[in-house]
């Protein structure tokens, strides 16, 4: 068991903290409204995941055993601020 509102005990939190921090930066970059921020979140999830970690597969990878093909992902970026 883990003690209640301890973060540093869950090893995941360590991980939201890094997809968070990409999210909120992108959104500042590429001044997205508000109200889009999940979907910001959602985008930055599905890039690191799709990411090599340090023995070099992905999170897709140990899940599936094929490896993802991230260009989909990285020739689109999140939120054009176009249109009204």
């Amino acid at each position: 068991t883990i003690e209640p509102h301890s973060p540093w005990q869950n090893k995941a939190e360590g991980q939201i903290r890094i997809v968070k921090g990409r999210a909120l930066r992108r959104a500042a970059r590429r001044r997205v409204p508000k109200r889009l921020w999940d979907y910001g979140l959602v985008y930055e999830a599905q890039i690191y995941s799709r990411t090599a970690g340090t023995d070099g597969r992905t999170g897709m990878e140990r899940l599936t055993g094929d490896t993802p093909d991230i260009s989909d992902w990285i020739d689109f970026e999140f939120y054009s601020g176009t249109g009204s």
